[in-house]
């Protein structure tokens, strides 16, 4: 959820009739909220192939692997290729998670003279 809260208070003080002094305080972000703005949307480079899947040997063209595919499924030949400890950066684990954060608490002081 985006949100954010800001708070400004501002007193001024007449000086005769044409000057004055204003004091301001401005929070931004004032109650120093953490939300999410950017997340890992792009999965990292995962590009499958016939050897890679370990398909059984009987498998060397694409007409083939996709019958075997759809008589005996592919999860378990998908996670081992994710899985496979020689190549870790094909399971990528961040996806989703958040990478962007809104800035934390800002404090502006002003003093303003109006003449």
């Amino acid at each position: 959820m985006f949100s954010n809260t800001d708070l400004m208070l501002s007193h001024e003080i007449r000086f005769g009739r044409r000057q004055s002094l204003t004091f301001e305080i401005n929070l931004l972000n004032a109650f120093d909220q953490k939300s999410e703005l950017g997340f890992v949307d792009n999965p990292g480079i995962v590009n499958p192939s016939i050897s890679t899947l370990k398909l059984p040997s009987s498998v060397t063209n694409e007409p083939e692997a996709l019958n075997y595919v759809l008589t005996n499924g592919i999860v378990s030949n998908y996670n081992a290729f994710l899985n496979d400890p020689a190549n870790p950066q094909r399971k990528d684990t961040a996806l989703g998670m958040a990478t962007v954060f809104q800035g934390s608490r800002a404090i502006r002081l002003s003093v303003r003279f109006g003449f």
